[in-house]
């Protein structure tokens, strides 16, 4: 997918109509294998699965996870290329869109 275009059309908890579909299919995660759109009780998700590790250690960048974690991937890069890995994000509205 070169390119991402349109909004989200419903989601079972919230209007996100206004948000572009972008914000939840992530451009830099697009490179899996598998894209699991989940609805839960009080929340919706989306699930990248099967990524390689460079879009992981963007992703682990992007979302500001601790330094030595970021680091290690970094650090260890091509060993801990030869694996694919699962990435999961649970999306919530506070206070409206």
């Amino acid at each position: 997918m070169d390119q991402i275009v349109g909004k989200v059309a419903s989601s079972s908890h919230h209007d996100l109509r206004g948000l572009p579909i972008a914000a939840i299919l992530r451009p830099e995660l697009l490179d899996c294998e598998v894209i699991v759109v989940a609805n839960k009780k009080f929340n919706d998700g989306v699930y990248f699965s099967r990524i390689k590790i460079d879009p992981l250690i963007g992703f682990l960048e992007r979302e500001n996870f601790p330094a030595d974690l970021v680091d290690f991937a970094k650090e260890h890069r091509n060993g801990l290329d030869h694996m694919l890995y699962d990435v999961g994000i649970d999306y919530a509205v506070e206070g409206g869109l």
